[in-house]
């Protein structure tokens, strides 16, 4: 925190301009938006003279201000109460008075006006830390731990209920449920503005077509060298699984990817969203947008709404955002109550397997970004790291599609015709990170049995985990519910994923980005190829 303060008046006004511009170029402020500032203040002054009754023997006060990386201007002035930004939508006759009203009214949203004490003040905002939304979310997510932590250690089982019970349970399911009541509107309409935004058929079907081809091929490579890495891990000790009876796990549940092409149909259009089914929501969304983008100039109009609703649906995510660092501590100290580290030394090497999947998955998919993408590995490592902790505090793609769609946009620069598009439509094809877990687990455990690791057996499982990454389900404990299929598929005693259901809810934080992360290079890659990325954006530095 600093603020910095000095006079500003009509005869000091330069001098007073050029510690401006000095102070915040300190600061590391963009030029565009120092000049920015200046403009503001120097309207803001004029009007607060002028009400004050000439610029003479005016003088006011400026302080910057900076406070958690974002950096304001306040202008205190004594004098008859006056707000400069009331009468900025006013229309007047002179051209120079309507320049300011227009430059006022662009920036309005960044100035506020308080009048304490007989002084008027005018807060200008300068510039906003990118990052302080993850900021605040690390914050929440370590606090969380902590605070679970502690209630472990000290507190009895009954308060240890009745706290989750009356209180973290509440405030999960009703901020999540705002945000699954934003997320299928949403992903609706983006998709139907992505479909709306595209010049033909012709562009869905070679968007759609490179989609696929380019995640399924990351795919291969993904489950290739994880194969690898599980046949380097090895087995677990024997004592590690001695201790799991036959019959101790019920499944939740058999997925076969003939039931998802059957149930991505919805009976009607409510259903979806009633019950919010995202994959009916996609494929409702593609079947309307593919009708929008054939009715060709008949259907202007309803593109107009489209777009309408899609940026209403984002504002209303923008609104929700403020609360998820209160989700983010809610979530992480729940997990921390229910962690016995007992459990956790008995599977180290599970849990330290589980860990090494997110490097490693970030390395390779920054050597893809460079060599098909002929992008900075460098730069996608620096804003992606920093952009898979949302996913992995959301422990959701689908709740994190708003912030997927703006990152992609604002960090990356793919233009949004093609974003809204892709994004939504790759969630469910690249689930990287799941894939992986599955593929590392299994053949630790197909070792652990001592049964044989040779060519067949990769092969087989090489063509049954593709098949998997298409079905896979987006619920919670997903890999270990696909670990009870394919352990019985290849040798392993299915009642060993009792381990798994265990271990799951930690081992598996690390997934979920990896799957995001997977999905937006898709995208990024895609867009690349497309020559819809603006390279100045991406090569920004955070």
């Amino acid at each position: 925190m600093a603020n910095k303060t000095r006079m500003i008046s009509d005869e000091e006004y330069p001098q007073a301009i050029e510690w401006l511009e000095e102070n915040l170029a300190k600061m590391k402020v963009p030029k565009n938006e120092i000049f920015s500032a200046k403009l503001l203040l120097e309207e803001t002054f004029r009007r607060q003279a002028n009400a004050a009754g000439g610029t003479e023997d005016f003088s006011a006060q400026i302080t910057i201000r900076k406070r958690f990386g974002d950096i304001s201007l306040m202008l205190s002035s004594k004098g008859e109460a006056y707000d400069p930004i009331v009468g900025i939508n006013d229309v007047v006759d002179d051209d120079e008075e309507m320049y300011t009203l227009a430059l006022l009214k662009a920036r309005s949203k960044d100035m506020s006006y308080v009048r304490k004490k007989g002084t008027n003040i005018v807060c200008i905002s300068v510039h906003e830390l990118s990052n302080k939304s993850i900021i605040f979310i690390m914050l929440a997510l370590f606090m969380g731990c902590a605070f679970g932590f502690i209630s472990h250690e000290y507190l009895d089982v009954q308060t240890l209920q009745l706290i989750e019970k009356n209180l973290l349970n509440p405030i999960r399911k009703i901020i999540m449920s705002v945000l699954m009541m934003l997320v299928a509107p949403l992903i609706f309409f983006s998709v139907i503005a992505g479909f709306s935004n595209m010049s033909n058929a012709a562009d869905l079907v070679r968007y759609g077509s490179k989609l696929s081809f380019v995640s399924l091929t990351k795919m291969a490579l993904f489950v290739l060298v994880f194969m690898g890495l599980g046949v380097l891990c090895g087995d677990l000790p024997e004592d590690s699984v001695a201790g799991v009876a036959i019959g101790e796990i019920t499944p939740a549940g058999e997925f076969s990817p003939v039931d998802i092409l059957i149930g991505i149909v919805p009976e009607n259009i409510i259903s979806p969203f009633a019950s919010n089914n995202l994959l009916q929501v996609l494929f409702m969304a593609c079947f309307f947008g593919i009708l929008l983008s054939k009715a060709g100039d008949r259907a202007t109009s309803i593109r107009d709404s489209i777009d309408f609703f899609n940026r209403f649906f984002l504002d209303a995510i923008d609104i929700v955002r403020p609360i998820m660092p209160l989700f983010v501590f809610v979530s992480m100290m729940q997990m921390m109550m229910h962690i016995e580290p007992a459990m956790l030394l008995s599977y180290g090497k599970l849990f330290a397997v589980a860990i090494l999947i997110f490097p490693i998955s970030m390395l390779l998919s920054a050597l893809v970004v460079l060599i098909t993408g002929h992008l900075s590995p460098i730069t996608y490592l620096k804003k992606m790291l920093v952009f898979s902790v949302i996913p992995f505090s959301l422990q959701s793609g689908n709740a994190c599609m708003p912030y997927s769609l703006k990152f992609c946009n604002e960090k990356f620069g793919i233009a949004k015709q093609l974003s809204l598009f892709s994004v939504p439509a790759g969630n469910q094809i690249n689930k990287n990170g799941s894939v992986a877990y599955i593929v590392v687990m299994t053949i630790i455990m197909r070792s652990t049995f001592d049964l044989p690791i040779d060519m067949s057996f990769l092969a087989a499982l090489f063509i049954s985990i593709m098949l998997i990454n298409l079905s896979l389900p987006s619920v919670a404990n997903a890999e270990a519910i696909v670990l009870t299929s394919v352990f019985g598929m290849v040798g392993i005693p299915v009642e060993t994923v009792a381990i798994f259901f265990a271990i799951n809810p930690v081992a598996s934080l690390p997934l979920v980005p990896i799957n995001v992360v997977g999905n937006l290079t898709s995208t990024l890659l895609l867009a690349k190829w497309e020559s819809l990325v603006d390279n100045d954006v991406y090569r920004a530095e955070e």
